[in-house]
C-alpha cells in the first residue's frame, strides 16, 4: 500500500515539474511491458527490488533525456560492457554478489569490483548504480568515473541522513525534489526552506497556488 502511495507522489511531482517546464527534459519514457519485464529478468536471473520494478510498469522504462537522465532497462544492459571495459554474460554477473568498498578491501586504493549493480542513470561524470542481490540490495550507489570511487547515493534533503542507505525511488524523489526546489525559488525564497524540513505537500500546494496568481511565466523557471 505504501509503495502505491510512494509511486502516486511520484508521478505527481513529476506532474508539477512537467507543468511548470515547458521543454522538461525528463518526462518518464512509455512504461516497459510486465510480459517483457518478467521474461527479461528470467533470462538474466535478475531481481528488481520492487520500487524500481513498479517504476519501470507504472511511471517509465527510462526518461526522454538524451545523454544523460535516467537509462531504459535495456540501455543499462547496454551500458555494463562500456563500465567494465570488456563483454559480459548478464545472467553471470547479476549473480555476483555486490558488496560495498568498505568491505572489498582494506587498502586505501580507490578500487572496487563493479558487480550485483545494474547502472539506471547517468549525471555528468557520475553513474547510479541499484544493488542488485546481497545485504545492499536495493540501495543506490555513485560511482565518480573519473576518481574511480564508489558510495552511497544520497535519498534525502536533510544532512542528518544524507549517509543512511536510500532506495531507487528515494534518491528519485530528491531529485525531483530539488529540481521542484529551483523552481519554487524563482516563485518564492522560502519554500527551498521549507521543502528542506520536509512540508512536501504544503510546499506543492503553495507552488500551485502561486502560479495560478501570478501567471508566471513557464520560462522563468528555465
Amino acid at each position: 500500500m505504501q509503495q502505491m502511495t510512494d509511486i502516486a507522489t511520484t508521478i505527481h511531482k513529476i506532474g508539477i515539474l512537467q507543468a511548470a517546464k515547458s521543454n522538461f527534459r525528463y518526462s518518464p519514457s512509455q512504461t516497459i511491458d510486465a510480459d517483457l519485464l518478467a521474461s527479461t529478468t528470467q533470462k538474466y536471473n535478475l531481481n528488481l527490488p520492487a520500487d524500481y520494478r513498479d517504476f519501470l510498469l507504472l511511471i517509465g522504462n527510462g526518461d526522454q533525456a538524451q545523454g544523460c537522465g535516467l537509462y531504459a532497462l535495456e540501455e543499462s544492459f547496454e551500458m555494463l560492457p562500456h563500465l567494465l571495459g570488456n563483454a559480459i554474460d548478464l545472467k553471470n554477473y547479476f549473480s555476483q554478489i555486490f558488496a560495498p568498498p568498505e568491505l572489498q578491501n582494506n587498502s586505501s586504493e580507490p578500487v572496487f569490483v563493479l558487480e550485483g549493480l545494474l547502472p539506471v542513470s547517468m549525471d555528468k561524470r557520475q553513474i547510479y548504480l541499484l544493488a542488485v542481490n546481497g545485504e545492499e540490495f536495493g540501495t543506490m550507489w555513485c560511482w565518480n568515473q573519473e576518481t574511480k570511487l564508489l558510495a552511497a547515493a544520497e535519498g534525502s534533503l536533510s544532512d542528518s541522513v544524507s549517509q543512511q542507505r536510500c532506495t531507487f525511488l528515494q534518491w528519485y524523489n530528491l531529485w525531483l525534489d530539488i529540481d521542484i526546489a529551483r523552481l519554487s525559488w524563482a516563485i518564492s525564497p522560502t519554500i527551498p526552506r521549507e521543502l528542506s524540513q520536509g512540508n512536501l505537500d504544503q510546499v506543492m500546494l503553495r507552488v500551485a497556488a502561486i502560479q495560478r496568481v501570478s501567471s508566471i511565466s513557464s520560462n522563468q523557471f528555465e
